[in-house]
């Protein structure tokens, strides 16, 4: 996965070119992957420990919450 996303948000009439990191939790997101899966595939694929993919994860989400694509994770 190598691309950039623009979402629209229409509530506020904006639009939000997302980079690689949001464009990927973005697409993750589709209500069916279970979030230890995509952890799991992230540290896998980076070699980066899990802590580190749930930060980056949880960090990924509420700027996506901020940018109004999403709401706020529900643990932060």
């Amino acid at each position: 996965f190598e691309a950039e996303l623009v979402v629209l948000v229409p509530e506020q009439r904006t639009a939000h070119r997302l980079d690689e990191g949001l464009s990927l939790i973005h697409e993750a997101c589709d209500g069916t992957t279970p979030t230890d899966d995509l952890v799991t595939e992230v540290a896998d694929g980076t070699g980066q420990d899990r802590d580190a993919v749930c930060r980056w994860l949880v960090d990924g989400l509420r700027q996506l919450a901020e940018l109004g694509v999403f709401d706020a994770p529900a643990n932060g």
